[in-house]
């Protein structure tokens, strides 16, 4: 098997065999604070952003003091509302290079989700 344009060829064997691919150097220190700062900056937007929405921890949404960026479990729509986190992560090449190789070429962004289990939560 040949090497992936972002893949390499025991990646993309693991996938065919497993259904899921290791890529420990996807995402580098720099890049993953740029995401986790622009998930945070939506986050404590929350519904402000009618773009996005926001499913919080079920204990905590009748708080309306409590901080909402310690409770949310679930983040929809990030990149579609966020310029920034869809040009610089979501269609980056080496994403979108990444999702060629497990899906082929005709790709279409639909929507995305965040999953968050913050420390302690």
């Amino acid at each position: 098997m040949a090497n992936g344009k972002a893949l390499s060829s025991n990646q993309l064997r693991d996938w065919d065999r497993d259904g899921f691919v290791v890529s420990r150097e996807f995402v580098s220190p720099s890049e993953l604070q740029m995401v986790t700062e622009r998930i945070e900056f939506l986050v404590k937007q929350g519904s402000d952003n009618k773009g996005i929405a926001l499913d919080s921890d079920p204990a905590f949404r009748e708080i309306s003091s409590t901080d909402r960026s310690k409770h949310f479990r679930t983040l929809f729509h990030a990149a579609n509302s966020d310029s920034i986190l869809r040009e610089q992560y979501t269609f980056r090449e080496k994403t979108l290079d990444t999702v060629e190789d497990l899906l082929g070429p005709d790709i279409v962004f639909y929507t995305d989700q965040t999953f968050l289990k913050p420390p302690g939560g």
